[in-house]
């Protein structure tokens, strides 16, 4: 029997980054256990308010899963690679990255930390492109905090992908 595990939404007065850390392990253990797949609501959240009141979108997004005409979940990072100074994120349960919004990337180096701001040309089918002048990445991460603003990466069927933080 399929489970969906809902992602939890976004909420700002969580304790520091532990909305953002729970993310990370429902997305690990629908990836662990067969027939689990994650659905994320993480854009449907309200800043203070940790039941939301507008569920329709969720509603909707979790009916087209179940039905079974879409993909089984949300999109997720699948794979990361680094070649000739090009970082590229690869997203699972995606054929075409859309920005709708402001989405943006921390990268945390040797030295420090850099967001930066993803655009058009940062996207190629599924995958995420970004150029890199040095080899010293130690992470990125994408909407990991409580209440994340600048998500704006969704499939083409309008799922978001979910948040995540790498160790490189």
């Amino acid at each position: 029997m399929p489970v969906k595990i809902i992602q939890l939404p976004g909420y700002s007065d969580y304790p520091k980054d532990s909305a953002a850390l729970i993310r990370q392990v429902q997305l690990k253990i629908s990836l662990q256990i067969p027939n689990t797949d994650l659905v994320s609501f993480v854009d449907g959240g309200e800043e203070h308010n940790i039941h939301p009141t507008h569920k329709k979108k969720m509603e909707l997004r979790l009916g087209r899963i179940i039905s079974g005409g879409d993909y089984a979940g949300t999109p997720f990072v699948k794979k990361l690679s680094y070649t000739h100074g090009e970082l590229k994120i690869e997203i699972t349960r995606c054929e075409e990255l859309n920005l709708c919004g402001k989405a943006v990337l921390k990268l945390k180096f040797k030295p420090g930390t850099k967001e930066l701001e993803i655009k058009n040309d940062n996207l190629k089918k599924n995958c995420l492109y970004i150029s890199l002048k040095t080899k010293d990445l130690l992470q990125v991460s994408y909407g990991y905090q409580n209440y994340p603003q600048d998500i704006g990466l969704y499939n083409e069927l309008g799922y978001p992908l979910s948040p995540f933080k790498i160790d490189i």
